[in-house]
């Protein structure tokens, strides 16, 4: 996988990871099922601490871009090559929840 960082940038490293990996997937490079590298790999060629791949794949996750299968690591998850930029809003009793891809 590559990314480069931009170590001088504003930009917190975390989230040039998140931008990088979501392109790489967006830009099909990384396909659905497809195995991400383990966080440790991933912080030992990017040479930055765990935490720092934790925080982007934990972003990543949140948005549902990636999945975690304990045990197995985290993996591009399906739904993505599907749903790019589709908000979906459903009504849960007294409030209305939002849900991004």
């Amino acid at each position: 996988m590559n990314i480069v960082l931009e170590r001088q940038s504003s930009k917190p490293i975390y989230l040039q990871i998140r931008d990088r990996i979501s392109h790489l997937i967006k830009s099909g490079a990384l396909k659905a099922g497809d195995r991400l590298p383990s966080i440790r790999a991933l912080a030992e060629s990017l040479q930055v601490n765990k935490l720092t791949i934790i925080e982007a794949y934990s972003v990543l996750e949140a948005d549902g871009i990636i999945a975690a299968r304990q045990g197995s690591g985290y993996f591009v998850s399906s739904v993505t090559s599907s749903c790019n930029n589709l908000t979906l809003f459903c009504h849960s009793g007294s409030s209305i929840i939002k849900y991004k891809c």
